[in-house]
Parts: C-alpha cells; structure tokens; sequence
C-alpha cells in the first residue's frame, strides 16, 4: 500500500476514534450521572457509565497509538520542517524534533506523577469514597447532569 493511503487510513481511524472518544465523554458527563449507585445504576444498551468509562479509556489507547503512527508516517517532513525552522542542518532537525517529542512524553509522565499525588478523599459526600454509613450535611447535587437541570 502507498504511504498516501496508509495516511488516508490512519487519519480516518483518528477521526473515528476521537469522535468515538468526545462522544462517550459526554455521555458519561451529561447523559449517565456520576453517584448513581446507591441502589440504582443508569444504563444504555446495557452499559453502565463504569462500562463506558472503560471504553472512554480504550479509545483513548487507540487514539494514543493512531497518533505515533501518524507521527511516524509523517516523521521526514516533521524533521526537515524543524530542520528548516531552526537549523539548516537536517539531523539536527532530527535531534530537535526527537528531543520535542520526549520531554512532550516526560512532562505528561510527571504531570500525571504529580496529580496522583495532589489527590485528597477527605469530605466527600456518602458513596463517593468515604463510607456510606457516614451522613454528610448536605446532599451531594452535581448541577452538570441533565436530570439535575430538569429538577431545577
């Protein structure tokens, strides 16, 4: 197959996935509630929102991989690009780009290092981390669910 039609392909893929992925992210944010499982779980085609957080983050893999390959078809214009920007030189272009796209990688890394370790479960509302025989003050309201805006 020709490099024109692996990225026609490849490309197609990315805009599936992502379409997929924006598409499961809202319905897990407007459609199906989070906190619904106190007794009763929401479900679509007899998947709860647990189930589509699965498939979010599948996709998520995918579009993940599709992207590498998309840098990898297009890596000798991404090179000779950079190489034009920033030195005449077209391996040092090459080092440039390659250097770019690891500290990209290192600094997702750490940030999610980072806010792994920013996580706190103190106060939260009952059957959201802490234990459910405990009563908060107040009840737990997410004003982003659909089914909250109706009852307001």
């Amino acid at each position: 197959m020709r490099k024109n039609t692996w990225n026609f392909w490849i490309d197609l893929l990315i805009l599936l996935v992502f379409t997929a992925e924006v598409w499961t992210g809202l319905l897990m944010r407007f459609i199906l509630p989070p906190g619904q499982g106190r007794g009763r779980s929401w479900t679509l085609w007899n998947l709860n929102r647990h189930d589509f957080g699965d498939i979010h983050f599948y996709l998520a893999l995918a579009f993940i991989i599709l992207i590498l390959i998309h840098i990898g078809l297009h890596w000798a214009w991404l090179c000779n690009t950079t190489a034009n920007l920033f030195s005449p030189n077209r391996r040092r272009g090459t080092i440039i780009a390659l250097t770019f796209i690891i500290a990209l990688t290192a600094l997702s890394i750490l940030s999610l290092i980072w806010t792994k370790s920013q996580i706190q479960t103190d106060n939260l509302p009952p059957g959201r981390g802490q234990n459910r025989n405990q009563q908060s003050s107040q009840p737990y309201r997410n004003p982003s669910t659909l089914k909250t805006l109706h009852e307001l």
